[in-house]
C-alpha cells in the first residue's frame, strides 16, 4: 500500500505561529469514509470533518423547492461545515438519507442532490459524515497517537537504479516518488552522493511529487543510484496506529486524517493517503506504520 501525505495550510500556520507542539499535545487519527477528498485549504479543524450543529436539536424546516434546510436561529456558515461535505438531517422522518453541501449562508444549507417529497419541518441537527462510520472494531475519534518523540533529522531520499538526471533541465527524477512528503522545499541545499557524475552540493529551485529542479548544472545518468541529502529538520514519530475487524470489515476507506485534539481549533494537521480505497475483513488488523510529521 503506498502512503502519502499532505499538510493542511492551517497546520502549517500554526506551526510557525507555536499553536501545535507535537510532543505535549494529544494527537489523534481517524479514518475516513470512502470517496472522501482531502482538501487542505477547506479542511483545516476537527469540525470541518466531524461535526453536529446546533448542540441541542432545534427547529428546522426542509425545504423541497430549492433543495436546503433552514434554520431561522442562523450560524451555519460559521459552523465549521464546508462546500462538499457529506451530512445528514439528523432527527428528520422523511430525508433520512447523505446528502451533499453545494451552498451555505448562515440560515440555510442547499444541497446537491434533489430533495423529493414534501417539506418537513422538525427539531433536527445536522450532522457530518466524513468520519469512516463505526463498528466492527472501528471506534469513531478515538485512536490516540502513542509514544510519541521529536528529534532532528536529515531529509534523505535514496534511489536504488531509480534516480535520473537530466542536463538540459537541470532536473533529477525519483520514480518511486514522496518527494513532495519529505518537506524538502525550494531554496533548500541539499548533496548529492554514490553517483557517477552528479555529487555534490545543489539548491533547490523546485519539486514535484517525483523530480528535483536544481539550480546548477547535472549530467545525464538515467535510472542510477544515490542517495539525496538535506537539511535536518524536526521530525516526530510514535507508535503505529491498528484497527482490528471484529465480526465484519472496516472501510474502504481512501486515507487517515491525524489532528491536535489539544489545540483550541483542533487544527487538522494533514492526511495519509493509502493510495487507493482499503478494507480490513473480519479478524484482519489494518495498521497505519512509519507515522512522521516533519516541521519544515
Amino acid at each position: 500500500m503506498a502512503l502519502k501525505s499532505i499538510a493542511s495550510y492551517k497546520a502549517k500556520l500554526a506551526f510557525a505561529e507555536g499553536g501545535i507542539n507535537l510532543l505535549t499535545d494529544t494527537l489523534k487519527v481517524i479514518l475516513m469514509r470512502s470517496g472522501f477528498s482531502f482538501d487542505p485549504d477547506k479542511h483545516g479543524e476537527k469540525k470541518n470533518v466531524i461535526n453536529t450543529f446546533p448542540e441541542s436539536a432545534a427547529s428546522m424546516t426542509i425545504q423541497v423547492s430549492d433543495n436546503s434546510i433552514n434554520y431561522t436561529g442562523g450560524g451555519f456558515d460559521t459552523a465549521g461545515f464546508v462546500v462538499g461535505n457529506k451530512i445528514k438531517f439528523q432527527g428528520s422522518s422523511s430525508f433520512t438519507g447523505t446528502y451533499t453541501i453545494a451552498a451555505i449562508t448562515s440560515t440555510k444549507i442547499t444541497v446537491s442532490e434533489d430533495i423529493t417529497g414534501s417539506d418537513e419541518a422538525a427539531s433536527m441537527q445536522v450532522k457530518t459524515v466524513e468520519e469512516l462510520t463505526g463498528g466492527y472494531g472501528y471506534t469513531q475519534d478515538a485512536k490516540t497517537l502513542t509514544n510519541k518523540a521529536v528529534a532532528l533529522a536529515a531529509i534523505t531520499i535514496t534511489g536504488v537504479g531509480n534516480i535520473s538526471f537530466a542536463a538540459s533541465s537541470k532536473t533529477i527524477t525519483y520514480t518511486v516518488g514522496g518527494i513532495i512528503i519529505t518537506a524538502l522545499k525550494p531554496g533548500d541545499s541539499i548533496t548529492i552522493s554514490g553517483t557517477s557524475g552528479n555529487n555534490g552540493a545543489k539548491t533547490v529551485a523546485s519539486i514535484t511529487d517525483t523530480t528535483i529542479t536544481v539550480n546548477e548544472t547535472l549530467t545525464d545518468e538515467s535510472n542510477t543510484s544515490g542517495t539525496i541529502t538535506g537539511p535536518k529538520i524536526a521530525q516526530m514519530t510514535c507508535d503505529n496506529a491498528d484497527w482490528t475487524a471484529v465480526g465484519g470489515t472496516i472501510g474502504p476507506m481512501p486515507c487517515a486524517l491525524i489532528y491536535d485534539d489539544t489545540s483550541v481549533n483542533k487544527t487538522i494537521i494533514g492526511e495519509f493517503h493509502f493510495g487507493s480505497e482499503q478494507s480490513a475483513v473480519d479478524g484482519v488488523t489494518f495498521t497505519v506504520a512509519g507515522i512522521k510529521v516533519r516541521i519544515s
